[in-house]
C-alpha cells in the first residue's frame, strides 16, 4: 500500500516548494479569471456609443464571450490531450505571445459602424478581431491549470481551483462598476489590463512548465496503495451525463441573458446592470463547486416558486389578491424578483452540474461541454432570439427548459441513489409546478391597463408595441407606442384633437411652450405659416411617434435622427400615427445614431445651423449614455445658431439627469433653464422635465418670460409648472461625463 509521508517527516524545502507551487497555480487561476471578466464590461462599454447605447449590445457581447470561452476550453482540451507534455510549454507560449501582439483590446476607431451592416454581425466581427486571441488565451487557463495541477499533485482535487477561478471573475465584475469605472477612464484602464495580461501569461507558462515535469514533491510513496477517488464523482460517464453537461449550462446562460436584457430595458444599458446578474451567476458556480453543503434543492425550488408567483402578481395587474399579498408595484420590485429568480435557477442548475462532474482524467472534456452549452445559450439569446421572437420569450422558455431538465435529472438521480420515492415525487412535482407557471407567463400578454396590442415588432434595439385604448369612445380614443416598459409617445384619434401633441410634448410642457404660442382651445392648434424667409430649422434626436411635427408650420424644416428603422416605420407607414404625415413642415429623416449622424454631417457639409435642437432620447430607461458626454455636447453646439436652443428632455424614473445636463452645457458655454410640469389634463400635457440651454443669456431670459406669460394665459401656476435656474453650487456638485468616463451611480435616484 502507498501511504503519504507525514508532514513532519518531509524535508522543509519540499514543503516550501510545494506551497510555492500551489500558490503559483492559484495566482495563475485567479489573475486569468479576473482579467477575463474585467475585459468584458471594459470593451462593451467602449463600443456601446457606436451602436446607439442599445441594451442588445451587451447581449451580443455575451454571445461572443460565451463562444470565445468555448474556443478557449477547446484549445485547453487539445493542448492537454493531444500535445505531448514536452511541447505544451512552447505551444501555449506561442499563443500568449500572439495574443499580446494584438493588444490593446479596445477596438480601433476604424471599427465604428457606417450604418450599412447588421449591428450584431458587426459587433461579433469586431470583438473577434480585437479581443479574440487574448480572450481564448485567458479562457483556456482554467482547465489547463487544473489539469496540470491534477498531474502535478495527483492526490489533491483540482476542483477547488474552479471555485477560485469563479471567485476571481466575481471580483473583476464587482470592481468594474464600483472601483474602476468611478476612478479610471477607459483609456487608462486599457494599458493596465495589458500589463495584467503579460503577468498572467507568465504565471500560466510557469504552471505549464511545472506540469510538463515529473509529479510534484507532495507525496513520495512508501507502500503501494490504491488511488483514492472522490466517491461523489461518477467513475463512468454516460450519454445522459454528457447531454446534461450541455443542457444545464445552456439553460443557465439563457436565464442570465434574459434577466440582464429585462434589467437593461427597465433602467439603463450600463455596466452596473450588466455585471450584477453576471456576478450572481458566477456566485452560484462558486457556491456549488466549493462545497455541497451550499446546494439545497428544496430551498431554491421554493425561492423560484415564490419569485414566479410574485412576478405573476406584477404581470396580472387585475388580480388584486396577488398584488395585496406581495405588495408589488414598481420597477425595484421587478428587479428584486428577476434577481431572485436568476439566483435560485442557477443554484439549481449549477448544483446539478456539480453532482454530475466526472473524474479528473475527463476534466477538460467536462469543462469543454460546459462552455459549449454556454455558447449555445449565448448564441440563442444574442443572435437568434431577436429574429425568432416578437417578444422577450427567451426567458420564460429558458425557465421552462430548466425546470424540465431539473425534474428529469432529479428523478433519475434520486432513483439511482436509492432515495425514497417521496423525494422523487417532490422533485417532479416542483418541476411540473414551475414549468406550468413559466408557460402561463409565456403565453399571457399582460396589458397592464394600457390597452389592446395592435402592432408588435422586435428588433436589435428593443420591442415595439402599439396599444390602443378606448376605441369605442371617440374623445378618449388613443394609440400609444411602447418600447419595453417605456412610453415613446401617444396620439389622440379624435379628428379635432388628432394634431395636438400630448403627454411629454403637450402645449404646457417646456417644449410645447417653446414651439407654440398660439391659442389654446378645444379646437386644437392654430398654426400660422412662418413669415417669408423666417421658417424655423428644428433638429430632433429620437422620433417616437413624431409628435413634435404637430407643431410644424408652413416654412419650417424638421430633421429627425433615429437609430431604429422600425420606429421610423411605425411613425411614418404603420397607419397608427400621422403626426409626421400631416405636418405643415417639411420633414426629413436621417437613419442612424443621432450623435454619429451629426458628427458625420459636420465633416461632410458643415453645421445645420438649427434654431432648435431637441434631445428626446432619455425618456427610455435604457438611456444612450454616449449622448450625454462633453464631446457630444460640443457636437450639438456646433450645429446650433448663435442664438439657437438645445432642449433636452430628462424625464426619467430612475435617473436624475437635470444637474448632469446643466453641467455638460456649462462646460461648452451654455446657460440652462429647468422646467418641470405636473400633468395638466385640461391642456393634454403630461408630467415632464426639460432642460433648455443656449449660448446667449438673453435667449434664456426670453424663454423664462415667455413660459411665465403662457402660464398666466392658461391660468396655471406653481407647482403645476416649476421654472428654475441651476445654482453654481449645483453645477459644481454635478458629474461631468466624457466618452472616456461616465458613472451611472452618480445620477441614480435613491429610493425613498
Amino acid at each position: 500500500m502507498l501511504a503519504r509521508v507525514p508532514e513532519s517527516h518531509r524535508p522543509a524545502h519540499s514543503r516550501s516548494a510545494r506551497r510555492i507551487e500551489w500558490l503559483l497555480f492559484a495566482v495563475a487561476t485567479l489573475l486569468s479569471a479576473f482579467l477575463l471578466f474585467l475585459v468584458q464590461p471594459l470593451v462593451a462599454k467602449y463600443i456601446l456609443p457606436w451602436f446607439g447605447g442599445a441594451p442588445a449590445v451587451w447581449n451580443v457581447c455575451m454571445a461572443f464571450y460565451q463562444s470565445a470561452l468555448f474556443g478557449g476550453y477547446l484549445y485547453a482540451h487539445f493542448l492537454i490531450t493531444r500535445v505531448p507534455p514536452s511541447r505544451q510549454f512552447w505551444v501555449h507560449g506561442a499563443l500568449v505571445v500572439a495574443a499580446f501582439a494584438v493588444l490593446p483590446v479596445l477596438p480601433a476607431e476604424s471599427w465604428r459602424p457606417d450604418g450599412a451592416e447588421a449591428p450584431g454581425t458587426r459587433i461579433f466581427t469586431m470583438l473577434l478581431s480585437s479581443v479574440g486571441l487574448p480572450f481564448v488565451a485567458l479562457a483556456g487557463t482554467g482547465p489547463i491549470v487544473q489539469a496540470l495541477f491534477a498531474k502535478r499533485f495527483p492526490r489533491t482535487s483540482p476542483y477547488p481551483l474552479y471555485a477560485l477561478s469563479n471567485f476571481g471573475s466575481l471580483i473583476a465584475l464587482l470592481s468594474f462598476p464600483f472601483v474602476l469605472e468611478p476612478w479610471l477612464s477607459l483609456s487608462a484602464a486599457s494599458p493596465l489590463w495589458s500589463g495584467g495580461f503579460a503577468l498572467a501569461g507568465s504565471c500560466v507558462l510557469a504552471c505549464v512548465w511545472l506540469g510538463s515535469a515529473r509529479p510534484g514533491v507532495e507525496e513520495p510513496p512508501v507502500r503501494a496503495e490504491a488511488p483514492q477517488r472522490d466517491r461523489s464523482v461518477s467513475a463512468r460517464v454516460t450519454l445522459e451525463q454528457r447531454i446534461a453537461w450541455l443542457l444545464l449550462p445552456a439553460c443557465a446562460v439563457i436565464l442570465l441573458m434574459g434577466v440582464t436584457n429585462l434589467l437593461c430595458l427597465d433602467v439603463a444599458s450600463v455596466p452596473l446592470l450588466w455585471v450584477v446578474p453576471l456576478a450572481l451567476y458566477l456566485a452560484t458556480f462558486i457556491l456549488c463547486f466549493a462545497s455541497k453543503r451550499y446546494h439545497h434543492p428544496r430551498l431554491f425550488f421554493a425561492v423560484a416558486l415564490i419569485a414566479l408567483i410574485a412576478n405573476a402578481a406584477l404581470e396580472f395587474r387585475g388580480v388584486g389578491l396577488l398584488r395585496g399579498l406581495f405588495g408589488l408595484d414598481d420597477a425595484y420590485d421587478a428587479i428584486a424578483i428577476l434577481i431572485s429568480l436568476l439566483f435560485a435557477g442557477c443554484m439549481l442548475l449549477h448544483g446539478m452540474l456539480q453532482r454530475l462532474r466526472p473524474p479528473t482524467e475527463q476534466l477538460t472534456a467536462y469543462y469543454l461541454s460546459i462552455s459549449a452549452g454556454g455558447a449555445l445559450g449565448g448564441l440563442f439569446v444574442g443572435l437568434l432570439a431577436p429574429t425568432l421572437f416578437n417578444d422577450y420569450d427567451e426567458l420564460p422558455l429558458g425557465l421552462l427548459a430548466s425546470w424540465i431538465a431539473l425534474g428529469v435529472l432529479s428523478w433519475r438521480m434520486s432513483g439511482r441513489s436509492g432515495h425514497a420515492t417521496s423525494r422523487r415525487l417532490v422533485a417532479a412535482a416542483a418541476a411540473v409546478i414551475l414549468a406550468l407557471l413559466s408557460v402561463i407567463q409565456l403565453v399571457y400578454d399582460s396589458d397592464r391597463g394600457l390597452g389592446e396590442v395592435v402592432f408588435r415588432k422586435r428588433s436589435f434595439f428593443g420591442l415595439l408595441l402599439v396599444r390602443e385604448k378606448h376605441p369605442n369612445e371617440p374623445r378618449r380614443h388613443v394609440k400609444i407606442l411602447v418600447n419595453g416598459t417605456t412610453f415613446h409617445g401617444r396620439q389622440l384619434q379624435h379628428p379635432i384633437a388628432r394634431r395636438m401633441p400630448v403627454s411629454y410634448f403637450g402645449p404646457l410642457t417646456a417644449i410645447g411652450m417653446t414651439l407654440y404660442d398660439g391659442p389654446l382651445s378645444a379646437a386644437g392648434l392654430q398654426l400660422d405659416a412662418a413669415p417669408e424667409g423666417s421658417g424655423r430649422k428644428i433638429g430632433i434626436i429620437g422620433i417616437g411617434v413624431g409628435a413634435l411635427a404637430g407643431y410644424g408650420r408652413s416654412g419650417d424644416e424638421i430633421v429627425y435622427y433615429e437609430i431604429d428603422p422600425e420606429v421610423v416605420s411605425v411613425a411614418l407607414d404603420s397607419g397608427h400615427f400621422d403626426y409626421m404625415g400631416s405636418s405643415n413642415a417639411e420633414i426629413e429623416v436621417v437613419l442612424g445614431d443621432g450623435r454619429l449622424s451629426l458628427e458625420q454631417e459636420l465633416k461632410d457639409s458643415g453645421s445645420r445651423q438649427f434654431d432648435l435642437l431637441v434631445m428626446d432620447a432619455f425618456t427610455s430607461d435604457a438611456i444612450p449614455i454616449h449622448l450625454l458626454t462633453q464631446e457630444a455636447f460640443r457636437v450639438y453646439v456646433q450645429h446650433l445658431r448663435d442664438d439657437g436652443i438645445l432642449a433636452v428632455q430628462v424625464s426619467n424614473r430612475h435617473l436624475q439627469l437635470s444637474p448632469l445636463v446643466s453641467r455638460l452645457g456649462a462646460s461648452v458655454g451654455l446657460q440652462s433653464l429647468h422646467v418641470r410640469n405636473r400633468t395638466i389634463s385640461g391642456y393634454s400635457s403630461g408630467q415632464s422635465k426639460w432642460v433648455l440651454l443656449s449660448r446667449d443669456p438673453r435667449v434664456i431670459d426670453r424663454l423664462e418670460q415667455r413660459f411665465r406669460a403662457r402660464m398666466r394665459y392658461a391660468g396655471v401656476s406653481e407647482p403645476d409648472v416649476m421654472i428654475s435656474r441651476p445654482k453654481q453650487a449645483e453645477l459644481d456638485a454635478a458629474p461631468l461625463w466624457t466618452d472616456d468616463y461616465s458613472n451611472i451611480l452618480s445620477v441614480l435616484k435613491h429610493r425613498r
